[in-house]
């Protein structure tokens, strides 16, 4: 099951760049008067503790750890870099509603399609979303926003056209190799060129994001 669950998260991620802030907007749970304070607004929009104790505990799951085991000085740590995500995530879905993306719908049934193609059946699949907490109908809203911003991401910056040239893959082996033995480099060199291209496009993207929040207006109130 875990390995499952594993899935789901993998196929959503996004360059790092996560899904989870769509369904904010479009949650109808009920909250408490504390998880719905504001502890963020960001260009206007309000970002609530429920928010935040929402990717929190995604982010807990994900990596297979419990927060409450944390030191004082780590949930400080860790509260910290959520709030930064969740900023980040925010800026992304803003500047990608601005930009006027329009994800269609047989787009989202692909990769719906795709994402259901990862299980051996149709159970599995839905005992994999319920272990996950998330719905059907949150899912395809995820997949919509993970595509809109994909796209958006590809217009600025064209990250499909990055590559990795021959030095980079070989500085790549080398670093690998010094932690571990290897595979000779021919066998690994496909491997290692979707590292440089990943690590590549992920220091574009946080470059991106931080462009995005020096032109922003955000105000953290915790």
């Amino acid at each position: 099951m875990k390995n499952l669950i594993i899935i789901i998260v993998a196929i959503l991620a996004l360059a790092g760049v996560g899904w989870y802030v769509f369904t904010l907007e479009n949650s109808t749970d009920s909250v408490s008067e504390e998880e719905s304070s504001v502890i963020a607004v960001i260009n206007g929009e309000d970002v609530t503790r429920s928010d935040l104790n929402a990717l929190q505990a995604q982010v807990a799951a994900e990596q297979g750890f419990d927060v409450s085991t944390l030191s004082e000085a780590e949930q400080a740590q860790f509260t910290e870099q959520m709030i930064d995500t969740l900023i980040s995530q925010i800026l992304l879905r803003q500047a990608t509603e601005k930009a006027g993306i329009v994800v269609t719908e047989a787009d989202i049934e692909a990769q719906w399609q795709m994402i259901r193609g990862q299980f051996p059946d149709e159970e599995a699949f839905n005992e994999a979303l319920a272990a996950s907490g998330v719905t059907a109908e949150e899912l395809r809203l995820r997949i919509g926003n993970d595509l809109a911003v994909e796209t958006y991401l590809e217009q600025e910056l064209s990250l499909s056209e990055i590559e990795a040239s021959e030095a980079e893959i070989d500085e790549a082996y080398e670093q690998f190799a010094g932690q571990q033995e290897l595979p000779p480099l021919d066998e690994m060199r496909d491997e290692m060129a979707g590292f440089v291209v990943q690590q590549k496009q992920q220091e574009l993207v946080a470059t991106f994001v931080s462009q995005l929040r020096d032109e922003a207006t955000v105000e953290i109130l915790i």
